[in-house]
């Protein structure tokens, strides 16, 4: 019974801190100044999504059985690129705010 009311809470905190973070993301990403207004649309696009995700429990073991050219750009390349994005946008912040011209 222990186990399970930590694993419950672990996904719980675990789903909320994701949220929480996405809805940020978001917002910064749209300009704007509260990060409140984007959680409930984002959770109900969340929870959609995690309903029309897979069929039934089989289509969920086969997928994390057998993972697929679509989890590796998922969950490998998509943050590489973001990571590569911020690299960038930072050393050309950098450079302007140092004065350095591009050569």
């Amino acid at each position: 019974m222990l186990v399970m009311v930590v694993w419950v809470a672990g996904i719980f905190i675990k789903t909320s801190i994701y949220l929480y973070l996405a809805s940020l993301g978001l917002a910064q990403a749209a300009g704007l100044r509260e990060y409140r207004p984007v959680v409930l649309p984002l959770a109900v696009i969340c929870i959609a999504w995690a309903f029309s995700l897979y069929e039934n429990i089989i289509a969920l073991a086969k997928a994390v059985a057998k993972p697929s050219i679509n989890t590796f750009i998922l969950y490998l390349l998509l943050p590489l690129l973001l990571l590569l994005v911020t690299l960038v946008r930072e050393n050309i912040a950098g450079r302007r705010q140092t004065g350095e011209k591009n050569d």
